[in-house]
């Protein structure tokens, strides 16, 4: 489609493949965070649940085992953390501290707010602190910060919602002109000049493209930091 409408030559669409690798590894790495995302918003139901077992009495070590239940029947038996509570309570059942568990989970996972709370068990197991009681204090905090979160990615969306449609303006404008006003368009297209042009004005179009989503990708990135 761009060969075509930039350049009215389907070989230039031979050239225009290098851009595959690049938009394959953005591809990659915004599955990457939408993945870490998804299982930030399930860490949040999932310290709800430990809450909870926690208060009906449970011990720290018996919340993470009672909190698998009820978290496959809110995700699914296939979810990443119930993949992840399950590794934990399997590593609990060998003898492995619940700080220490946690402490792996943050970096299998590098969620940040998975990450603070291990740190904050590692602090508190070192100390001689009330895990039961940080664990709820704490909890309630990252609740809290994980929602904000939330709100504030629904706003960046809206405006990533923006940024594909003024993308999309370019494709609109030349399609428009080589289907409405051929007299016009064909100017533009089999000489030097016209390619010349077309060729800047592509490249101006990527090169703002990849300006907006690095922008986008740092605004996400503060949210994730």
């Amino acid at each position: 489609m761009t060969a075509w409408l930039f350049f009215d030559f389907a070989w230039v669409s031979l050239l225009l493949l290098l851009y595959v690798p690049v938009a394959l590894i953005l591809r990659k790495k915004e599955l990457i965070r939408k993945k870490k995302w998804e299982l930030n918003l399930a860490f949040k139901d999932a310290l709800v649940c430990l809450e909870n077992s926690l208060a009906v009495g449970y011990s720290p070590e018996s919340s993470v085992r009672e909190s698998i239940k009820n978290l496959e029947q809110l995700h699914g038996r296939d979810h990443d953390i119930c993949r992840e509570f399950r590794v934990m309570a399997k590593q609990m059942d060998l003898g492995t501290g619940m700080e220490e568990v946690f402490l792996e989970f943050g970096k299998r996972t590098d969620v940040e707010d998975i990450k603070q709370l291990a740190d904050i068990f590692a602090v508190v197991k070192r100390t001689g602190g009330n895990l039961s009681q940080v664990l709820r204090q704490t909890g309630s905090v990252l609740q809290d910060k994980i929602e904000l979160k939330r709100e504030l990615r629904t706003t960046i969306a809206a405006k990533q919602m923006e940024f594909q449609i003024m993308c999309a303006v370019p494709y609109g404008i030349l399609l428009y002109l080589k289907l409405c006003a051929p007299t016009m368009s064909n100017a533009l297209y089999h000489n030097f000049f016209g390619i010349l042009f077309m060729w800047g004005v592509l490249g101006a179009h990527f090169g703002l493209k990849l300006l907006g989503e690095k922008m986008i990708r740092g605004e996400v990135g503060k949210l994730e930091g």
